[in-house]
């Protein structure tokens, strides 16, 4: 993995996405902040269905209303 500073990023822009797209990561770093990496969309696998909703259901404080009909495919935190 190629390491970039975010001058040599902005200097870079084309050939930083073109090595991520050849499927090699690259990181970003600024000073300070946490470092950042560009990788290709299609490195990354989609999330399971439901995986969200199951996500935030688990780690979360509040009850959900799910409603029955999953045509409205929405879900509503009680307060």
């Amino acid at each position: 993995m190629a390491t970039w500073t975010l001058k040599q990023a902005k200097d870079h822009l084309s050939a930083i996405v073109d090595r991520a797209l050849a499927g090699e990561a690259q990181e970003i770093v600024r000073r300070g902040d946490e470092p950042v990496m560009v990788i290709a969309k299609s490195a990354v696998a989609p999330p399971a269905r439901g995986s969200i909703l199951s996500a935030l259901i688990k780690h979360s404080e509040l009850e959900f209303d799910i409603p029955s009909d999953r045509a409205t495919r929405r879900c509503a935190p009680k307060l």
